[in-house]
């Protein structure tokens, strides 16, 4: 059978380390993105180091409470962002549709990590 958790683990790695780079780049869609939302522009330098921190997590530290908290800090972070979406006046493209999706997907991630983490998946 397949090990669905460290496909999950590492596409996240890959996912959030584009996220942080084009918030610590200041790329426009990024910046578009939190203008939209009325979040001040310098929210990047939060975000972007601890996405990074997060993808650090996953990668040097799977499979333990490092691990955990970081799943659980990038799912706060998307459930913010998509909150943030649900209650704005107008969401932004791609925000609106990339927020849902990464926070589904990071949700299943968590949970293929608590199952490996318990001992149902193998290593």
């Amino acid at each position: 059978m397949m090990k669905l958790e460290p496909i999950f683990r590492w596409v996240t790695a890959i996912l959030i380390t584009g996220a942080a780079v084009s918030e610590l780049t200041r790329q426009p869609t990024a910046m578009t993105g939190l203008e939209a939302l009325g979040y001040p522009p310098t929210l990047v330098w939060i975000l972007g180091p601890a996405k990074l921190a997060a993808v650090a997590a996953l990668i040097l530290r799977p499979r333990t409470d490092v691990a955990r908290a970081a799943w659980l800090g990038l799912w706060i972070n998307l459930a913010g962002a998509v909150a943030s979406l649900a209650l704005a006046s107008a969401a932004p493209w791609p925000d609106a549709v990339v927020a849902p999706t990464y926070l589904v997907w990071i949700s299943i991630g968590a949970l293929l990590h608590e199952r490996a983490v318990r001992g149902k998946e193998k290593p």
